[in-house]
């Protein structure tokens, strides 16, 4: 054992992590009120400009949409959503939901496939400390 902790450290408590938990536990809880009600003050509260409150409403709308085809995983209704996911938001905005989806998984299980851990790599090789330091505690591929 190289001394590291096998646990990643806890997620700062800070805006996007504290309201996003929020919206996350709306979501197990079958609140869709509560999820809106997240995921709005999300928008009106995390922005400091017009184009960022329009990125960020697209950007919980599409994560919102996205927990919803999970849950419905298997189903229509999940096929039906990932449909209206790529017809209604950017590229982009998809690659940004896929990248915290990636990371959220990455850092419950401590590991992802090596496809998966290449794309989070390459799109949080240019993002701060912290997200850096989170990625050590990801490994490459499943272990043995």
């Amino acid at each position: 054992m190289d001394g590291m902790p096998t646990e990643p450290p806890p997620l700062p408590d800070v805006f996007d992590v504290v309201h996003g938990r929020r919206m996350a536990a709306a979501h197990e809880a079958g609140d869709r009120d509560g999820v809106e009600r997240a995921r709005r003050y999300i928008v009106a509260e995390g922005s400091v400009s017009p184009e960022e409150a329009a990125h960020l409403d697209q950007f919980t709308r599409a994560m919102a949409l996205v927990q919803d085809m999970i849950a419905a995983r298997g189903t229509a209704r999940a096929d039906e959503l990932a449909r209206q996911i790529r017809q209604e938001f950017s590229p982009e905005i998809v690659r940004q939901v896929h990248t915290g989806m990636l990371f959220s998984a990455g850092r419950q299980q401590g590991w992802l496939p090596e496809r998966d851990y290449d794309t989070l790599a390459a799109a949080v090789s240019s993002a701060g400390a912290e997200v850096t330091e989170q990625m050590r505690y990801i490994k490459r591929g499943k272990p043995a």
